[in-house]
């Protein structure tokens, strides 16, 4: 498993044996993973990159909303919470691709920006994408497969096209 298209390999066959169905592709990755040492410690880099991404995350978010209450509270330690008086706004807030922001440059924020922008606009076209399709569906019972063809739906994706 030591290059990244292995282990997109491996999903795609765990995805095909499994229907699609991520949860029983997942169970089956686990099961194949105590058969194969590379393809666990590919899994386990995979998923601990995943939390460290998905706990930055969490912490921008936190720290957005701390500075609010800190700013609120006009820094009157009185009033402020241990966890906002403990709290760092530059120890938690991290750029595009978790660099912290108290050692970052003005180029690192830029292209931080630059990064989240490009990332926000192509989430943008996806979900205009899912809307547009939406609107072919009759009611909430019919699937999209039910409702309109592959090369239909390709038709419409066209439309929405996330530039790389």
């Amino acid at each position: 498993m030591k290059a990244k298209t292995n282990i997109r390999k491996i999903v795609i066959e765990s995805l095909e044996k499994n229907g699609d169905n991520p949860k029983r592709a997942t169970q089956w990755l686990v099961t194949k993973s105590k058969k194969s040492a590379d393809l666990k410690d590919s899994l386990l880099m995979n998923g601990a990159n995943q939390l460290v991404r998905d706990y930055f995350g969490s912490q921008r978010i936190n720290a957005m909303s701390m500075a609010s209450a800190r700013v609120l509270l006009g820094g009157d330690s009185k009033r402020l919470s241990n966890r906002l008086a403990r709290f760092k706004f530059w120890d938690s807030y991290t750029l595009f691709g978790m660099q912290p922001i108290k050692s970052a440059t003005r180029e690192m924020l830029l292209d931080s920006s630059n990064n989240r922008t490009t990332q926000a606009r192509g989430e943008i076209l996806l979900a205009k994408f899912e809307k547009a399709v939406s609107l072919k569906l009759k009611n909430n019972k019919v699937k999209v497969s039910q409702a309109i063809t592959n090369e239909q739906l390709e038709r419409i994706a066209v439309r929405f096209k996330v530039e790389s």
